[in-house]
């Protein structure tokens, strides 16, 4: 019962709070919520300050010194007695005394206090029942850094510190473990335009952790969950609205990885020279069949399929090998999955296995889509010519049950697309016996005959289809946040 009452003091706050807030005129709320997200990359500057009154370490530890040990926080450090006068810095505070390395323990601990307070105070006017409070929701919308963004937008700045984007992001993605990061992330992507058009401008600064972390939840989560978690959520949909740019796409294919490992994990054998782009593709496919595995969250697959459809609609190049390898393992797998189950359902009402059946299969056809459509893409001209990893795949391993889904209305255009492709080549350039000699000779003969890919295959390629997928915020949005806000 405790906890209950606990718990509807702290909406009723919060509610009180965004009140206040979005009663405030523009520029203040902007410089408020300014003020939260300066606090995060501030924490680490706050053992930096010089001695600081014991009394403003107190509030913002929300305990007082006498309460802490101060042999232990002072054990081994030779303090210095020094009487600060306070209120220099802050009028009306009596003088107390500070040790000089104490002191700088103890604001680093009262930093690391602000800088949680602020983060779920900020994540709660965000998330709070937005649709009462659309001014709190514009004013974080309109939020910039006046170095990337020369407009009035940043105005808020002549009353509160500006916003440094960089940092903000760099804070973010070192404690992306932590609660409340990851729906911070998928705040500022989803919600700031002038944030995500940074972060979309730096594909190598944002996607190498983002990746690391979402690779962790397929190999580490082994559960069975109602739903994919909130924070791997927001993470997925931060990608999917990165994934919207073409230019992002562009960049993602042009960076390389020296070792695919400082991603994917010491266990994974080596993996050298891979592009973002490929790096990309192998952790969405793993996130994709975690999912089927651990919830079989439908919208969790559509996002997963949505991305791979924004990645063969802007087109990907310099697929790497191991890429090319889990693409068309996964395609074969979806594939024998699509095939026993396109017999569709039963007419009668169907019973809870054959409904749970169904959506399985609805599931397996999303992604078998997004996935051939990306397959066929990666063949398209001129990218064709950068992808011949893919295309020499497709030469050994070619999965059989690919032919069987030909006349499918859905999934034949790509499938139909690749099968020519790929039989046109062959014809070119037969495959050899797989050694590494003859793999590189092969790969170079792929990509001397991509030159005369014929014309008519384009024309197959434009039917096999794929479009730019978006992610649209619902009412329903913040009911599915606000829970883990609450927890965290």
């Amino acid at each position: 019962e405790d906890e209950k009452v606990i718990e509807a003091a702290d909406r009723n706050g919060t509610a009180n709070a965004a009140s206040h807030v979005k009663n405030c005129d523009g520029l203040t709320a902007k410089a408020f919520l300014a003020t939260l997200l300066n606090s995060l990359w501030l924490e680490p500057h706050a053992a930096l300050l010089p001695n600081p009154p014991k009394e403003v370490l107190d509030l913002l530890s929300a305990r007082r010194s006498s309460d802490v040990d101060a042999n232990a926080v002072y054990r081994g450090i030779e303090v210095s007695k020094m009487y600060l006068a306070s209120s220099e810095l802050m009028p009306g505070l009596p003088s107390g005394f500070v040790g000089d390395d104490g002191a700088a323990v103890e604001a680093g601990m009262a930093g690391k206090a602000i800088s949680k307070r602020a983060l779920l105070v900020l994540l709660l006017l965000v998330f709070y029942n937005p649709q009462a409070n659309a001014k709190i929701t514009m004013a974080f919308a309109s939020l910039t850094d006046p170095r990337f963004d020369s407009s009035n937008s940043a105005a808020y700045a002549t009353i509160t510190a500006p916003l440094h984007f960089p940092k903000i992001l760099r804070v973010i993605l070192q404690k992306l473990l932590e609660p409340g990061y990851p729906l911070l992330l998928y705040c500022l992507v989803i919600k700031n335009a002038s944030f995500r058009r940074y972060c979309q401008r730096n594909a190598d600064k944002v996607l190498p952790a983002l990746l690391e972390v979402l690779n962790n939840v397929s190999t580490t989560e082994n559960k069975i969950l109602a739903k994919a978690p909130a924070g791997v959520m927001g993470m997925l949909l931060a990608v999917l609205a990165l994934t919207g740019d073409a230019g992002f796409c562009e960049q993602m294919s042009d960076v390389k990885l020296l070792d695919a490992r400082t991603v994917l994990g010491a266990s994974q054998r080596s993996v050298k020279e891979i592009s973002l782009s490929s790096l990309l593709i192998v952790v969405i496919l793993r996130l994709g069949h975690w999912n089927f595995g651990a919830c079989r969250d439908s919208f969790f697959n559509r996002t997963v399929a949505a991305i791979l459809g924004n990645l063969a609609a802007h087109g990907v190049e310099h697929v790497h090998w191991h890429t090319a390898n889990r693409m068309l393992e996964v395609a074969g797998l979806l594939a024998r999955n699509a095939v026993k189950l396109r017999n569709g359902g039963p007419s009668r009402q169907p019973s809870l296995g054959e409904a749970a059946e169904m959506h399985r299969s609805r599931m397996v056809r999303s992604l078998l889509t997004s996935l051939l459509r990306l397959v066929s893409s990666c063949l398209r001209m001129p990218r064709v010519s950068t992808n011949t990893q893919l295309v020499y795949a497709l030469q050994k391993n070619y999965p059989p049950q690919f032919t069987q889904l030909e006349a499918d209305p859905e999934l034949g255009p790509p499938l139909m697309h690749v099968r020519t492709a790929t039989d046109w080549f062959e014809a070119q350039c037969p495959a050899t016996d797989d050694t590494d000699l003859d793999v590189e000779a092969q790969i170079a003969r792929l990509q001397e005959a991509s030159a005369r890919l014929p014309a008519e295959l384009m024309t197959l390629a434009s039917v096999a289809g794929a479009s730019v997928s978006a992610y649209a915020e619902t009412e329903d949005a913040s009911a599915y946040f606000l829970p883990s806000v609450w927890e965290a």
